[in-house]
């Protein structure tokens, strides 16, 4: 085999294996916002390019399972100096290509200044449940070398809207099986024109 063949054939070998990837996604884009909530930046953006998503009927996937994607959520209340850590791993629902629901959870614990004889503390969890919120907020306070006594309890919840600004397109990529078909004819091309000029 001389050194040109060899060289097409090493290309042609590595067009396969490129066109291995048997699913991909053009850019999707989505906002959404945590309604009748009380939050400083409680909207958020989730931005990816790649993924098995088909943008066909109901569909679910985790934030791990998107390469490249690009999730930005942080959600803060004041009056508590909350400043919520994820606590689990986002999973995002969709359907015909549009984001229509998030499960992820949320914590902090702050201090509270109390007007109290002693130091109270604030537990708080937040949760997206598909399309509603919860936040759950225990507000506590801590006499020195005691259990601690429980100040208030308050629960809020609402609804998440979502935006989307560009949908999941399922944009086909050949198998690598038709690649390598395309490979082979390549190759029997080439092979026959080499035999025809010897």
């Amino acid at each position: 085999m001389s050194a040109k063949i060899k060289q097409t054939s090493i290309a042609l070998l590595s067009v396969v294996s490129l066109l291995g990837i048997s699913n991909a996604t053009v850019a999707a884009s989505f906002t959404f916002h945590l309604d009748n909530s009380y939050f400083n930046k409680e909207d958020g953006t989730l931005k990816f390019t790649i993924s098995p998503l088909t943008g066909a009927g109901a569909e679910s996937i985790a934030l791990n399972q998107l390469p490249d994607a690009v999730f930005s959520f942080h959600p803060v209340y004041s009056p508590y100096g909350f400043s919520y850590k994820q606590t689990g791993e986002p999973v995002f629902d969709f359907q015909d290509g549009n984001l229509v629901g998030i499960h992820s959870s949320y914590a902090d614990h702050s201090y509270y200044p109390s007007p109290g004889r002693y130091p109270a503390y604030a537990d708080a969890s937040l949760s997206l449940n598909g399309n509603s919120w919860a936040e759950n907020i225990w507000i506590y306070s801590q006499p020195y070398n005691s259990p601690p006594i429980t100040v208030d309890n308050i629960k809020e919840s609402g609804s998440i809207s979502f935006q989307t600004i560009d949908p999941v397109i399922y944009d086909p990529v050949p198998e690598a099986s038709n690649a390598l078909g395309v490979f082979l004819g390549l190759a029997g091309i080439l092979g026959f024109r080499t035999r025809f000029r010897k």
